[in-house]
């Protein structure tokens, strides 16, 4: 029960100073975790085709990966392995600098510290717990 009060008090306390930004479609553009692994010296000293099949999956997740934001819609991809795109609904808000998504069906939501928003781009950390926040960066382009 605290939860939900929590919750509620969230949605009506937010502050959606982003909101007309973010609104559309937007794209994956660049992960910096794959930037740092494709130049690793581990991804340097492998095989030419585990080189390849790496890099083949990470432009498949950067050409497959979408955010529609709509009203207080989100409608989102997941590129996964196997070349596999799970399509995904859920609604969204923004809370000060955080991005809060709550996926259909799921308990967890998925939170996002926004670094950058602009007309054209989005920089956002993954914020793995209360406590944790991704060292590696994701940009978005909006789809014109």
């Amino acid at each position: 029960m605290p939860r939900i009060v929590l919750l509620v008090l969230m949605i009506i306390g937010t502050s959606n100073q982003f909101d007309s930004k973010l609104e559309g479609k937007w794209k994956m553009h660049e992960v910096e975790a794959f930037l740092n692994i494709l130049t690793s010296e581990t991804y340097l000293i492998g095989t030419d085709e585990q080189k390849t099949k790496l890099a083949e999956t990470f432009q498949f997740a950067l050409d497959s990966t979408f955010y529609h934001f709509k009203n207080d819609s989100v409608y989102f991809t997941d590129a996964g392995p196997d070349n596999i795109v799970k399509h995904k609904t859920g609604k969204w808000l923004i809370n000060s600098d955080t991005l809060i998504i709550f996926e259909s069906g799921k308990i967890k939501v998925h939170r996002f510290l926004i670094d950058k928003l602009t007309e054209e781009e989005l920089k956002v950390y993954m914020v793995l717990s209360d406590e944790v926040i991704s060292r590696s960066s994701v940009t978005f382009k909006k789809v014109k």
